[in-house]
């Protein structure tokens, strides 16, 4: 059966089963007895703009090897398209064949050496629309690096998600019309998307304010509620689904406080945490619910509270459980 844009991707046979070729040997080679020299992309001058690849020997000493055939067959399938002024079955290999190369290459500093590649690549081609497609991989780059951001452990990737958003943003502008468009516009999605989610101590004293850890992305400010809830009634809301449904049904509690809390964002659309306030209530059982302030936004997070000045302490023995109520 024809896919979508396989005459632009795939315009020969030779491509057809150069392809198929590809899918056999990027598969994993851990279960094949290896030579004590096996071949590893271990030189980065593997990981190279399209014409430099296309002029670089490949060891195929170690016939078990399916990355150096892997290699060899992108070498071929560039040396194919390389006349081909259209350039879109060219550089959609050669994408295709830096990121093989960079997932795979086992030298220091592939970051670097992949971003340069990518850099020169799109550089190259700049006054053509398939250079955006060698962006969308720089920004999709960043975007693997803000994720792995650890506050106080890698703090030079804390930006990195702004970075590809400005990345994404300026592709979308220059070639809105243009495929690398669509696949920036999906990663933009995933960058601006907001996540919430509270924490807090399931059990707390009666009349006394304490503390909602909350973990937040892309947001600045929330409405929380306390709902009355039973034991029946939770119950029936942890079986709804989607979740739309539950909001729905716990907007029809009863509302015993509301309250409002400002977040700090920086705009580096990074996930952070913060305490923000629960006041104190009555002896009874709580759903809290936090929502944006801005009402346009849907996302939602909620999480069940008793308060009690009770405490039940669990103690067994081979033959007998034993509770004390403090």
């Amino acid at each position: 059966n024809n896919q979508p844009d396989s005459e632009i991707y795939r315009p020969t046979l030779f491509d057809v089963l150069a392809h198929r070729a590809l899918v056999f040997y990027k598969t994993t080679e851990n279960s094949i007895t290896r030579p004590a020299d096996k071949f590893e992309i271990d030189d980065p001058q593997l990981l190279c703009e399209a014409y430099d690849f296309t002029l670089r020997k490949i060891d195929m000493r170690d016939a078990t090897s399916s990355q150096s055939k892997a290699l060899l067959t992108y070498q071929d399938l560039l040396k194919f398209h390389f006349p081909d002024p259209k350039l879109d079955a060219f550089v959609e290999v050669d994408i295709e064949r830096l990121d093989f190369t960079y997932q795979n290459a086992v030298f220091q500093n592939k970051d670097e050496v992949y971003l340069e590649v990518l850099q020169n690549s799109a550089e190259g081609l700049k006054l053509h629309e398939v250079s955006a497609l060698y962006n969308y991989e720089i920004a999709k780059l960043y975007h693997q690096q803000g994720n792995s951001y650890q506050v106080g452990v890698n703090e030079e990737n804390r930006w990195k998600q702004k970075e590809a958003l400005e990345l994404c943003e300026a592709v979308i502008a220059k070639f809105p019309d243009s495929r690398a468009a669509e696949k920036c516009k999906a990663l933009k999605s995933q960058i601006l998307a907001t996540s919430l989610q509270l924490t807090f101590e399931q059990h707390i004293p009666i009349g006394r304010p304490s503390r909602i850890l909350v973990s937040y992305k892309n947001f600045e400010g929330l409405e929380l509620t306390a709902y009355e809830i039973s034991q029946g009634e939770l119950k029936s809301l942890n079986s709804l689904y989607p979740q739309a449904k539950q909001l729905v049904f716990i907007q029809k509690l009863t509302v015993t406080k509301k309250w409002e809390a400002t977040l700090k964002n920086e705009k580096d659309y990074q996930q952070h945490s913060t305490e923000v306030l629960l006041p104190p209530l009555e002896n009874g059982e709580y759903l809290i619910l936090a929502t944006p302030k801005n009402k346009a936004n849907k996302t939602f997070a909620f999480s069940p509270v008793q308060v009690t000045d009770m405490a039940l302490i669990e103690t067994h023995t081979p033959t007998h459980f034993d509770y004390q109520v403090i």
